[in-house]
This record gives structure tokens, sequence and C-alpha cells, in this order.
């Protein structure tokens, strides 16, 4: 039922999809991951990746089978190195291109406008060329889709920039460090958390992008103004 000023009424209504998978690596129980059932090979190694488990290389297939996604590796899950080391880049960004880059966002969250339930991020080279865009019912596992993506192509993820949806919190800004990523941007607000980490390692935080403004919070050096 849909209803306004005017009354109530019936609609077919589009919703976002949900689905809960119960996610292993070789025989190893990890978790019930619940994710938007698309692009899940991707999402299985960006996951393992930016969360620390493996490096891409241990990863030999993805499988997925009704409720179950199933990693095959050549080693053992390990716990993420406690130890951070700043991330060096150099990239610059000009802030016509900030926006261009949030703009996009808009342009090609297709599924976002139907359901008004997604979240979606873009990834892109240094030169602006896209390289890889995902929505997900979370913001989280739209990064890991992106990111997995770069690593079965082979991509310099020291060399990208991540454009998200969704708020900037220490979660999202760990990922991003894990997987060497030096820039993130973000149409939304950040946490003192995510601050505080994206300055401990080098990675520079943009935030608040509007039609003509937008706040850098960290690393300053890298956007052109």
């Amino acid at each position: 039922f849909i209803v306004d000023d005017k009354g109530t009424k019936v609609i077919n209504d589009l919703v976002a999809c949900e689905v809960s998978y119960k996610f292993y690596v070789n025989d190893l129980f990890m978790r019930d991951i619940v994710v938007s059932p698309s692009h899940l090979e991707e999402f299985a190694i960006g996951y393992l990746f930016s969360e620390g488990f493996l490096m891409p290389k241990d990863i030999s297939s993805v499988h997925v089978e009704n409720d179950v996604i199933k990693v095959l590796a050549t080693s053992k899950i390990h716990r993420p190195n406690p130890n951070f080391d700043l991330i060096t880049s150099n990239i610059k960004l000009f802030p016509s291109s900030i926006i261009s880059y949030v703009k996009k966002l808009y342009h090609l969250a297709e599924n976002w406008k139907k359901t008004g339930g997604l979240h979606i991020a873009l990834l892109f080279d240094a030169k602006g060329k896209l390289i890889k865009s995902s929505e997900d019912i979370s913001r989280y596992n739209t990064v890991d889709k992106v990111v997995g993506y770069a690593c079965l192509k082979g991509i310099d993820l020291t060399k990208t920039i991540l454009v998200i949806s969704g708020r900037i919190s220490k979660g999202i800004v760990t990922k991003v460090y894990r997987s060497r990523i030096p820039i993130l941007i973000s149409k939304s607000a950040s946490t003192d958390a995510a601050i505080d980490f994206a300055k401990k390692t080098g990675i520079t935080l943009i935030g608040f992008v509007k039609e003509n403004r937008f706040t850098i919070y960290t690393y300053k050096q890298r956007v052109l103004v």
C-alpha cells in the first residue's frame, strides 16, 4: 500500500534483495554473511583480502551453491596484522574531479533509484577512468565487490580512488587500508574514529561532497587546492 495526501492505493513495488550465505574457507566455517546475490566471487575475494585474512594470490577458486559460498585457498586463514604503516601515493586530484566522481554515484546507482535500499561503490584509476561499480544492501559489501574485481583483474589498488555512497566508518577505512587504496571519497560524513585511523595510515578522506563543496578530513596534499 502507498499512502499520500490523496489516500491509499495498492501498488507493486520493487525492493532490495538480501540473501544469507554460509561462508567457508576450505572446510573452515567463517560466518553467516548477508549480501545482495550478485558478483559473489568478487565479494568473497574482496572480503577475505580487505579483512586481512588472505592475499588474493592464495585464493584458488570460489564456489557458490544454494546458500553456501566456499573459497578454496592454498594457505590457512591468518589473523589480520595489528601493525599499521603509512600508505604513500603520488595521486593528485582536482576539486572538479572529486565532485564529478560523486555525480557518477547518482548516475550509476540504477538499482538504488528503483528500490531506495542499496549502497554503491565506484573504483577509479588515477586518471579518473571508472574501473568498476557495485551496488549492495551493505556499504561494506560494495567495497568488497569492487576490491575483489580489481584483484581478479590484477589491478594495482595503490593507484586507485574509491568513491562510496555511505557514511565513512572506521570499518570502511580499515578495509581501504588493507586494500592499500590511498584515497576514499564519500557523499556522506565521516566518524571521528575513521578520521583518526586515516591519519595514522596515510589515507586521504574526503566527505560531504555536494554540488560545489566538499570536506577534506585528512592528507589534504593529494588535492590540488
